[in-house]
């Protein structure tokens, strides 16, 4: 089994058990206010690594790094939401005043 991120939804799923360095961004270009999470979700419901927006979203970043331990076939997200809005998974489908997102995730030897 070779690891995979589907570019349609921004899952990732593990080849094999391991240690993985995971970098997710998210970059807004909109007018409203509020403040936005930044998750890295583990098997839908274990969150490893979070970080917090709030004020302005012109054209502000949110980034989130960390490394994760993750046996074969788990899958892993990003996930970027607010009050504001439904959630989205970065490297999915677009919504929400988000103009880009980003996600990198490589083994660690």
């Amino acid at each position: 089994m070779l690891a995979t991120l589907d570019p349609a939804t921004g899952t990732f799923t593990a080849a094999k058990d391991g240690y993985y360095h995971v970098d997710c961004q998210v970059l807004f270009n909109g007018s409203n206010s509020g403040c936005v999470v930044l998750d890295i979700i583990v098997d839908d419901n274990d969150s490893n690594g979070q970080g917090v927006y709030c004020g302005p979203l012109g054209a502000q970043s949110l980034s989130v790094s960390t490394v994760v331990h993750l046996a074969a076939a788990s899958t892993l997200t990003c996930l970027a939401g607010n009050q504001l809005a439904m959630s989205e998974t970065v490297g999915g489908p677009l919504n929400y005043e988000v103009a880009r997102n980003f996600i990198a995730i490589s083994a660690v030897p």
